[in-house]
């Protein structure tokens, strides 16, 4: 289980049975969410169940067990294959990793474009965006050029249209920063920020 500071929670649930289609396991956690949280709101948010609980969102992932390492998730709907391999420890452990050799500035990076994903309509998962993220290579000073320069590398990946505007919409806000800070004028750089950035 993971969490980011934009209160979402990853959760895994490893289920015993083989036989059966991603949507089979989605359909039971939903059926289990539905029992046991009446009052929240439970949709379904692919390949996850999101469950909201006051200001903390949930987001259940079906997985079965291949081996003490991996375990097989549903795939994204835009890959053709029904299940992927994935390796969570592992992929925690690069990410620690990947953190600490740039100065701590790759997690906030990750937890930025979580957050503008979000409000974009989630055009990417959380699990490819951590995976493209992780492998990037960077070559960054502060906080706001990791957040650009990963966003970017989120071109690769970008095989959708709404994937592909989200890419874009990054890239023209960075564009219209880079004309104000070059003519200086603050008073305008705080709004266009805010709305990419959650700061307040």
């Amino acid at each position: 289980m993971t969490k980011d500071e934009n209160a979402d929670v990853d959760i895994l649930v490893i289920f015993k049975s083989k036989d059966f289609q991603p949507q089979t396991y989605l359909n039971q956690i939903k059926s289990f969410a539905a029992d046991n949280y009446p009052r929240s709101n439970i949709y379904p948010d692919h390949p996850t169940i999101a469950i909201e609980l006051e200001h903390i969102k949930f987001e259940i992932v079906p997985a079965i067990f291949v081996s003490n390492e991996e375990v097989r998730i549903p795939a994204p709907r835009t890959k053709e294959l029904k299940w992927i391999l994935s390796n969570p420890s592992r992929i925690q452990a690069k990410l620690n990793q990947k953190d600490k050799d740039n100065k701590g500035f790759i997690k906030p990076a990750i937890r930025i474009i979580k957050y503008w994903n979000y409000l974009s309509g989630k055009p990417f998962t959380s699990f490819d965006i951590e995976k493209q993220l992780v492998n990037k290579i960077y070559d960054c000073r502060e906080l706001k050029d990791y957040f650009h320069s990963a966003s970017y590398s989120l071109t690769d990946i970008a095989t959708t249209e709404q994937q592909k505007r989200f890419v874009e919409s990054i890239k023209e806000k960075r564009r219209r920063l880079k004309i104000l800070e070059a003519h200086n004028i603050p008073e305008y750089i705080e709004p266009e920020l805010s709305s990419i950035l959650p700061i307040k």
